[in-house]
């Protein structure tokens, strides 16, 4: 975690992937479907961790209304700085993936629970590897139609098993951007290992 403070106040923000809780990973997806620079995308992640929002631009000057601090005025210079914390998100201009803490083992909707897999996969059964790795190159033809398929072999209804079957249909109706965090743990898993 990284410490930051502004004014009297201290903030920690998180220092890698492993380390962002569900809400903020969520954020990211839903900043990474819009059409954001790197930088831009940093940015938004400090401002939504912060739980601040900028309120008045002034030449190139910004101020930022942040919870338990008021008005901050920030400069280009010093949000570029800023939001350096993000660093890790990215190698150049792509997602670096490095997610290998589950944050969702057991996701709640409404009267939806779904029971995912253990940290770092520990707990899935050879054949579900060998699933996800099938899924996972259908994936490529049309990911609106197989991630959840995909996501079926370790995020089960009930409890979760060894099983390599899933509902697919109970997946359709857990949030784009949830579903997006699930695939990028085992995209954070396989770059793990």
């Amino acid at each position: 975690m990284h410490r930051l403070e502004i004014g009297k106040r201290s903030f920690d923000l998180p220092g890698d992937w492993n380390e962002m809780t569900s809400d903020q990973l969520c954020f990211l997806s839903v900043v990474l479907t819009g059409k954001c620079s790197v930088q831009e995308v940093k940015v938004k992640m400090l401002l939504y961790c912060l739980a601040a929002r900028v309120c008045s631009v002034h030449g190139l000057t910004s101020r930022v209304n942040v919870p338990g601090v008021g008005r901050v005025s920030i400069d280009p210079e010093e949000m570029v700085y800023l939001s350096s914390v993000f660093d890790f998100l990215f190698d150049g201009n792509d997602l670096t993936f490095g997610l290998w803490r589950n944050p969702f083992p057991v996701f709640k909707q409404k009267r939806l629970v779904l029971y995912g897999p253990d940290d770092g996969l520990t707990n899935i059964s050879y054949g579900q590897f060998i699933m996800l790795q099938s899924w996972q190159q259908r994936l490529k033809d049309d990911p609106e139609v197989f991630l959840s398929k995909f996501l079926s072999v370790i995020w089960k209804k009930d409890a979760f098993s060894l099983s390599e079957d899933g509902d697919s249909e109970v997946l359709k109706r857990v949030p784009m951007e949830v579903t997006r965090v699930m695939y990028w743990y085992y995209l954070g898993y396989l770059r793990m290992m």
